[in-house]
């Protein structure tokens, strides 16, 4: 979160939107554990946690390195939500009810689809989180 010390509705300084300066950030899937009421998606860079709240959200949370610790949730998931995962060489797919969430491997990068398969969000494949200061986000 950018500080803004100024008035309500004063815009901060384009200078600390840029993102911090730093080598390549590897973000590719190694690994992709299911847990209960979650999947865990392992890169060098950090933990990527998928957890389908309702039938059409999701709670997508990263943690920097190797440690697995996610802030507790304000928001859980209502009664009993299964989720499907299905994983082949190039992506990873979750899917939730009425929402869909595509991993791809090699970049790390999420796409956000509905069930007749259009997209609706598309991370950035080129470095697709980048996380300073902080330790982890959701």
């Amino acid at each position: 979160m950018v500080e803004n010390n100024g008035e309500y509705g004063d815009m901060p300084d384009a200078k600390t939107l840029m993102p911090a300066g730093h080598s390549r950030i590897d973000c590719a899937v190694r690994m992709v554990m299911k847990g209960k009421g979650y999947v865990d998606l392992l890169s060098s860079y950090g933990t990527l946690r998928i957890t389908p709240l309702a039938v059409d959200l999701f709670r997508i949370c990263f943690a920097k390195g190797q440690c697995r610790e996610f802030p507790k949730a304000a928001v859980t998931a209502a009664g009993d939500l299964r989720c499907t995962v299905r994983e082949n060489p190039s992506l990873v797919e979750i899917t939730a009810g009425y929402a869909q969430i595509r991993v791809d491997k090699k970049t790390g990068a999420l796409t956000f689809l509905n069930t007749q398969g259009k997209i609706l969000l598309t991370e950035r494949s080129r470095e697709p989180r980048q996380l300073g200061e902080k330790k982890n986000w959701s």
